[in-house]
């Protein structure tokens, strides 16, 4: 053991707070801290722990489990077995994962015994078995206990648990992952709504169906959570009833919403005022009815998020503005996600397109921050994904411009891209992965009043096209950009880098007058390219004077008209 003044040891445990490193003994299971400081005089050394004040080793416990540090320091010396003994020293037990010798020994020579200083305790369907943790051994004697996890718990040990719980007085976290018959799903919710100072709840199970009995609205005492997660599949009517009993939710989070069984319309609902934050991870339910429950239910919410999918009258932009403008005064966070089934005729999701009309004054002068995705999905090709994310809902003095958009999956539709680019007239730039043809007929395409209004109005002069697989897609860009000045392009051997300037500046220069900087990225290997365009350009007639710059992967020509 160093000797080290104790007025030493004061000065160097305000120096190793973020210099702990935690190593676990391959040969005697001891877990060992080693902490590495400096003296006066700048030398470097190595103390031991009992020289450090009670309250950083506190510290230093308190990122560790509650059976690692009696594995570690048990028995070590007089110093650490005064410590882990203390009524000071809070303990967290997690007895999920153990061996059933371990299980064992933690429950009954830990837990048991020290059920007054449990902070957190976890534990799974088997480790009570491994362990012996009778359920009367939980109960009013966890003073302390504030979070509780319960892991693959059956019905017959989980209902009679949360009847004791109700001891508990500082129980304010329970998580709850269930793996037994669905039909119990209404008791747990009525025995968790119970608990007295329950702030945090989660109910999770793997159930794939809606059609879960849950709770009726009346005939249960209401609960005093403010944080709510929904783990499972239920119908609105019943994550209605659910939210009904929390009159104090400020969060709710639910993992799939279904169609309702009943006509919500005609139900009475009590507006929740701490309701500000919803995530909605799986929406199935009818617009119709997901604006019954925001306008009714959660008028206050701040922050939204919302995936959607099979109702295409999600994409009614106008439906949006008028719930929002006058429902939703406190939203200040929008995301919002819609999940469409394509055929194979890519002429079949005109319609849906069509509704994606974010130009309004509201979107352009209320939304700050406002993006529109739209991705094809890389899991499922014939899912076309809608996103609409807008940071920040509020009244602003001057009006905001979209004047970028950014599309970052493959395969975007064209009808799609032409849409976008008329429903945003102040775009100045674009930036495309790729582009999906699908057997379009461009010249039918290019006559439509679609197709006319976005190129006449766009004032897009800057395009980025990621990947290129034929040259009809840079004609597509081209004639639905004609005021572009910047063209940056990705080559490769499908549609090599010369190709790619033939096409542009002999073919379709008088149509893009302005283009003043082309930059082709190439690869790496290709050395030879700067040559081989002076060629071109010196054997075609061109309307261009151009200067040609290589700069390793990417080369640059500069036009100058003649």
């Amino acid at each position: 053991m160093s000797n080290i003044e104790y007025s030493q040891v004061g000065f160097m445990t305000n120096q190793i707070r973020g210099k702990l490193y935690k190593l676990s003994s391959l040969n005697n299971a001891f877990l060992f801290i080693i902490i590495q400081i400096a003296t006066y005089d700048d030398k470097k050394m190595i103390t031991s722990l009992e020289n450090l004040s009670n309250d950083l080793l506190y510290e230093i416990f308190d990122y560790l489990d509650g059976g690692e540090i009696y594995k570690a320091f048990s028995n070590l010396n007089r110093c650490f077995q005064t410590l882990i003994t203390s009524p000071s020293l809070l303990l967290n037990i997690d007895l999920r994962l153990q061996s059933e010798n371990l299980s064992h020994y933690r429950s009954t020579c830990i837990v048991t015994p020290n059920r007054h200083r449990i902070t957190s305790l976890s534990f799974s369907h088997g480790s009570l078995y491994q362990s012996g943790l009778a359920f009367c051994n939980i109960d009013a004697l966890f003073i302390r206990l504030e979070s509780l996890i319960l892991d693959n718990i059956k019905s017959q040990q989980l209902l009679p648990l949360l009847a004791r719980l109700i001891s508990l007085p500082r129980l304010f976290s329970l998580s709850i992952y269930y793996s037994d018959h669905r039909s119990e799903i209404t008791n747990i919710y009525q025995a968790s709504f119970n608990l007295p100072v329950l702030t945090h709840y989660k109910l999770q199970c793997s159930s794939l169906e809606s059609s879960i009995p849950l709770l009726t609205t009346g005939k249960h005492k209401f609960s005093s959570i403010r944080y709510l997660v929904v783990g499972h599949c239920c119908s609105l009517d019943d994550l209605i009833a659910i939210v009904s009993c929390t009159p104090q939710l400020s969060r709710l989070t639910c993992h799939e919403v279904n169609r309702s069984r009943t006509d919500i319309a005609k139900h009475v609902y009590n507006t929740i005022m701490s309701l500000t934050k919803i995530f909605i991870t799986r929406c199935y339910a009818e617009f119709n009815e997901m604006e019954t429950f925001l306008t009714k239910i959660a008028s206050q919410v701040k922050v939204l998020h919302w995936n959607c999918f099979r109702d295409v009258t999600y994409l009614d932009a106008t439906r949006w503005e008028r719930i929002i403008s006058k429902n939703l005064l406190h939203l200040n966070l929008f995301k919002f996600q819609f999940s469409i089934n394509i055929d194979e005729n890519p002429n079949s999701t005109g319609s849906h397109e069509n509704r994606i009309d974010f130009n309004s004054l509201f979107w352009t002068k209320r939304i700050r921050d406002f993006r529109i995705y739209l991705d094809i999905d890389s899991l499922q090709k014939n899912i076309i994904v809608v996103s609409v994310n807008s940071f920040r809902v509020g009244i602003m003095l001057n009006e905001i411009q979209i004047t970028c958009l950014n599309i970052m999956r493959r395969n975007i539709l064209v009808e799609t891209l032409v849409n976008l680019v008329k429903s945003l007239p102040n775009l100045r730039v674009l930036i495309i992965l790729s582009l999906l043809l699908k057997d379009l007929k461009y010249s039918n395409l290019k006559k439509t009043t679609n197709f006319h209004l976005a190129s006449t109005q766009n004032q897009i002069t800057k395009i980025n096209l990621k990947d290129i697989n034929s040259l009809n897609e840079l004609e597509i860009l081209l004639d639905l950009c004609p005021h572009i000045e910047y063209l940056e392009v990705n080559s490769n051997n499908t549609v090599p880098p010369e190709t790619i300037v033939r096409f542009i500046l002999i073919e379709k220069a008088k149509s893009i007058s302005n283009l003043s900087l082309i930059c082709l990225q190439i690869p790496l290997e290709n050395v030879d390219i700067v040559n081989k365009l002076k060629n071109i350009l010196e054997i075609e007639q061109s309307f261009y004077n151009v200067t040609i710059k290589q700069n390793s992967d990417k080369i640059y020509l500069r036009l100058n008209s003649l």
